[in-house]
């Protein structure tokens, strides 16, 4: 399970982020690229924290990572041992979608993003610092 600190950056209150209080929502930008937006609502002033950013390449960077990761585990219920390789390829692709996800998040750095029907749902977007979810090893 999912369990972090994080302080509002509203309020300022220090919230414990787990699993059941982050949300996930297709937002789009004002060119209508549909962005994945990781957030949690701060209970004290109900303001939307943004944890995370993907568009369809990051989206398709964590599919892979994700893939290698659950091969291993796989293997490590049959008694075996990741390759090498595959590690090596994990590290590849996670530390590429780290870089893709920090370009994303500087890229739309204060800018406004749109639900579905148009209306504003993040007025001015900010991740957090080190909030990247994918830093497993295998």
């Amino acid at each position: 399970m999912l369990k972090a600190e994080s302080v509002c950056q509203k309020c300022g209150k220090l919230n414990t982020v787990t699993n059941p209080i982050v949300r996930k929502e297709k937002l789009y930008d004002e060119r209508g690229i549909e962005l994945t937006v990781l957030y949690y609502i701060c209970p004290e002033c109900k303001e939307r924290n943004v944890l995370q950013v993907d568009n369809a390449a990051t989206e398709r960077l964590l599919s892979e990572c994700r893939g290698i990761l659950l091969e291993a585990i796989e293997k490590r219920k049959n008694g075996q041992t990741a390759s090498p390789k595959r590690q090596r390829k994990y590290d590849k692709l996670s530390k590429r979608l780290k870089k893709e996800r920090e370009r994303l998040k500087e890229s739309y750095k204060g800018k406004i993003l749109y639900d579905a029907d148009g209306k504003e749902a993040i007025k001015n977007l900010t991740v957090e610092e080190g909030s990247g979810i994918i830093e497993n090893k295998m």
